[in-house]
């Protein structure tokens, strides 16, 4: 089992050509989800230290409990472990009684599509421009997958969230709770 999480992040997207290019390669629209996580750390801020976090993640039906963990910035540069977990609220207060502390709360929406065994999704953050994520079983599908996208290399990151924020000159631990705007809720993603 392969605990590496092989993935880029490819920053300010315009998103309907981006779905245009992906149904032109013949690309699937698989799910379109409003995520709602919760980002924790001990008391003692060990994970932080380590650069790594817990997230509890719930698209009100499916929930997860994720540990990630840099290892260096290359494309599968983070370890991730995630197991599903049946109840998102009783998971956070068993993290909390045995001393982990919610650092921040956030939505996003997520729109995925598939492309020959590729997970192309287009991320709606808060205060921020869509972005796509680009995951993979291989790092040769990852970049076969940005050249027939035709993206542009300047744009590619392995960015953590917090350095995604920080990009765009956010500093992701002055917010507690970053909720989705309603326009990019409602916006129309074919």
């Amino acid at each position: 089992m392969n605990d590496r999480e092989i993935e880029v992040k490819v920053l300010d997207i315009d998103v309907e050509k981006t779905v245009s290019k992906l149904k032109r390669l013949g690309a699937k629209k698989v799910k379109d989800v409003i995520y709602k996580r919760i980002i924790l750390d001990s008391d003692d801020n060990r994970l932080d230290e380590e650069d790594a976090w817990l997230r509890i993640r719930t698209d009100g039906k499916k929930n997860t409990l994720t540990y990630k963990k840099v290892i260096n910035n290359e494309i599968d540069g983070k370890e991730e472990i995630e197991v599903q977990v049946e109840d998102y609220d009783k998971t956070l207060k068993i993290l909390e009684k045995i001393g982990f502390r919610a650092l921040r709360q956030q939505e996003s929406r997520r729109v995925r599509y598939g492309l020959d065994g590729v997970e192309i999704d287009i991320d709606l953050w808060p205060m921020i421009p869509p972005h796509i994520e680009i995951e993979a079983k291989t790092k040769e599908k990852v970049l076969d997958t940005i050249k027939r996208l035709e993206i542009k290399k300047e744009n590619i990151k392995t960015y953590t969230g917090r350095e995604l924020y920080k990009h765009y000159s956010i500093e992701l631990d002055d917010f507690e709770d970053l909720r989705l705007e309603q326009e990019k809720k409602d916006r129309v993603i074919e």
